[in-house]
């Protein structure tokens, strides 16, 4: 079968949305099926990679280094020559247009949801603005257009099945337990330092601040802590600026890739307590994404109970 992924938001070095097509690739690869990937890029470029191949059509720049495909009629030209058994959209902007193209050629298109709409579209629009009846507009739409919707947890699932949406299926994530072993391999200190880690990019839709108020809240509770940030992103600055005015953090990322990866792995293999304990979480297929939701529904409970 030939599998062909679209995905806008692809950057050549990293993010999630990226490990997570790339991962799939050797994963269809590895069953016996032909993958290829369309993205946007800087020139136009077919070349063959360890996952499958690779279409780079030439694309304009956003914000944050993203690029995203806006000759439409030169992607359905490339999906006419390319002729898929399944198409593969993992962003919900493209869906509409690429739907169309996949009624007439008859082909099963599926929506890989990678971001919930009302969650990262938040920081970004006045807090007035009705984001959550926005977003059930819109993906009622988009449920309708595609055979399944995928999603990753039970939070990214919760968009879509609030409207009644019935093609949705959860596919949880895993970690690589080659590179991150959750298992501690010495027994936990008693007293001394407690070491966290945050790894992620430093953008909005991520809240990387909320590592800093958690080390915060922990040190004026009388712990003992220190935090290291491994990433980058356009809230770098910002963030050092309120780790050093506050004394609380120190980051330590780095710009190149790879360099980061394997300070992530470093970092990781001495932290004492963060990575560890959500490595093993999403060895074990939580949903790491409900925390925020489950802390939310937490507070409501208090302060019902207190009424």
């Amino acid at each position: 079968m030939r599998i062909v992924q679209v995905a806008n938001f692809y950057t050549p070095t990293s993010g999630g949305l990226r490990t997570c097509v790339e991962e799939l690739g050797l994963g269809y690869l590895g069953g016996g099926h032909e993958r290829i990937l369309v993205v946007p890029g800087e020139h136009d470029l077919d070349e063959q990679t360890p996952s499958g191949r690779r279409v780079w059509i030439s694309s304009p720049r956003l914000g944050g280094g993203y690029r995203v495909l806006t000759a439409r009629d030169r992607v359905r030209r490339v999906l006419d020559e390319l002729r898929p058994d399944v198409l593969e959209v993992s962003d919900k902007f493209s869906v509409p247009w690429l739907a169309r193209w996949a009624r007439r050629e008859r082909v099963p298109i599926v929506l890989f949801s990678h971001e919930r709409i009302d969650v990262i579209l938040r920081p970004r629009v006045p807090p007035w603005l009705p984001l959550r009846v926005a977003a059930d507009v819109v993906n009622k739409r988009l449920s309708r257009l595609v055979h399944s919707v995928i999603v990753a947890s039970e939070f990214s699932a919760e968009e879509f099945r609030r409207i009644g949406a019935g093609n949705v299926r959860q596919i949880a994530l895993g970690v690589d337990l080659g590179v991150f072993r959750p298992a501690v391999a010495d027994p936990p200190r008693v007293g001394g330092t407690v070491h966290l880690v945050m790894v992620g990019r430093l953008s909005a839709e991520k809240n990387p601040e909320l590592a800093i108020e958690c080390l915060r809240v922990l040190r004026a509770g009388g712990l003992d802590a220190d935090l290291t940030v491994v990433g980058d992103g356009p809230l770098r600055t910002v963030l050092q600026r309120r780790a050093e005015r506050e004394a609380h953090a120190a980051d330590r990322a780095t710009r190149v890739a790879a360099k980061a990866e394997q300070k992530a792995r470093d970092v990781e293999a001495a932290a004492e307590q963060l990575v560890r304990e959500k490595a093993e979480a999403l060895a074990k297929e939580v949903a790491l994404e409900t925390e925020r939701k489950a802390a939310r529904d937490a507070r409501y409970a208090a302060r019902k109970s207190r009424k």
